[in-house]
């Protein structure tokens, strides 16, 4: 008799909430330190564990540069609510990165409570993909890994990159009919004695 045992690898967790917010969606926009140019990075764990690192993955189109040192973060003027969760600055988050390897940059990081949402700012070493039309990019990534780089909690993340300066532009258009009506319910209003150093309505 043979007896066969399969081995189910073990998964990772998914975050309560994560996701990666680019403050520009302009194609080939170069992350800086100047709001309204960095990538805010935001989680918030489900699985008690210690954390040692962030890895967040972009997808194949958008420009990763190869060295650490170059990839520079930020806890200042971060959004104070995501998603109706109070924002906390990622603790033990250092001014760059720890790692970088193909697309996957590792930024290190102090232990996470479960249930708090976490943030920090990319404001160096990305440039956003060049594209000759509106792009949608699947299959980003963002994971907390331990001091043995095993991923704790991972969830993906979407984005849509627009050709051209129109990605920051948002148009409302709007028409109002020419023909409307409305009723006034008295047509004489009681005053009473005016005077210019008062007043009535």
């Amino acid at each position: 008799m043979n007896l066969i045992l399969g081995l189910r690898t073990a998964q990772a967790a998914e975050f309560t909430d994560s996701g990666v917010i680019f403050e520009s969606m302009d194609d080939a926009n170069v992350i800086s330190t100047s709001v309204g140019d960095r990538v805010i990075v935001y989680l918030m764990p489900t699985t008690a564990a210690t954390e040692a690192s962030i890895r967040v993955t972009f997808p194949t189109g958008f420009t990763v540069n190869a060295t650490a040192g170059n990839w520079t973060t930020s806890t200042s003027n971060l959004p104070t609510n995501i998603n109706g969760a109070a924002v906390n600055a990622v603790p033990g988050l250092g001014a760059t990165a720890g790692n970088v390897s193909g697309q996957n940059v590792a930024f290190p990081s102090s232990n996470l409570t479960v249930g708090t949402l976490y943030a920090f700012a990319i404001t160096g070493g990305l440039t956003m993909p060049d594209v000759s039309a509106n792009t949608e990019y699947t299959n980003g990534q963002v994971a907390t890994r331990d001091a043995t780089v095993t991923n704790i909690d991972v969830s993906e993340w979407a984005t849509q990159i627009f050709n051209g300066t129109a990605g920051d532009d948002i148009a409302v258009s709007a028409t109002v009919d020419a023909n409307f009506e409305y009723t006034l319910d008295t047509t004489a209003v009681a005053l009473g004695t005016l005077s210019d150093a008062s007043v009535t309505s």
